[in-house]
């Protein structure tokens, strides 16, 4: 069988934790690349991994004619960048949600991947699922005759944290970065509801800052 060889963009804790050793795992995966800011994290991880190569650059990895693929787990403000940059190199991407800050950021990525025939997508790991024919099959059975409603809760598991920690953290909920963080957060219900029912829907988001007991 033949291997996809794999670049990785960036040292994150989700690459190390889950995407990283799913890929080791896969029969027709190679862990080929890994890239950091700093050549000393690329390396770390090379040896931790078993990547063939490390580089002290995203943009080194990208010119690297032998990688096919690229996984990017990247902060959220830089996936549309990072995404455009690899796909114009010729490289299919899997992007860790959110995928883009915005539609039209999103339909220019998809216009590019079409333009040079490449695949790109999102790291949503619940579209894969075993159970998804299954949900697929319950739902087509009473898709004409019901109407439906979910709830989501998102938490930031606030009443665990001391007084300083909760002081630095809701510091950080005013950030951009962290509109982004909830908005990767939060994508995964509406996501969820537009691959069951294939259609446009309406979204409400309330925030609720009271602890819970």
């Amino acid at each position: 069988m033949e291997k996809i060889k794999w670049g990785v963009l960036g040292c994150a804790g989700i690459a190390a934790e889950q995407t990283i050793p799913a890929m080791q795992q896969a029969e027709n995966a190679e862990l080929y690349g890994i890239a950091s800011r700093g050549l000393e994290k690329a390396e770390a991880f090379q040896k931790r991994f078993g990547f063939a190569k490390a580089y002290d650059s995203y943009e080194a990895l990208l010119d690297d004619p032998q990688v096919q693929a690229v996984y990017i787990p990247l902060p959220n403000s830089l996936h549309g960048e990072w995404v455009r940059k690899a796909a114009a190199k010729g490289k299919h991407v899997l992007c860790e949600k959110a995928f883009t800050v915005n539609t039209e950021q999103a339909q220019k990525l998809f216009d590019l991947a079409k333009e040079k025939k490449l695949l790109i997508t999102e790291a949503i790991w619940t579209r894969y699922m075993p159970s998804r024919k299954m949900i697929n099959d319950i739902i087509e059975s009473v898709r004409k005759d019901e109407r439906y409603n979910n709830a989501m809760q998102y938490s930031d598991k606030q009443n665990a944290r001391d007084e300083s920690d909760r002081a630095a953290h809701e510091a950080v909920l005013n950030s951009m970065q962290s509109g982004l963080e909830l908005f990767r957060e939060v994508q995964n219900n509406p996501s969820f509801r537009k691959w069951l029912f294939d259609s446009a829907f309406n979204s409400t988001y309330q925030t609720n800052s009271q602890q819970q007991p």
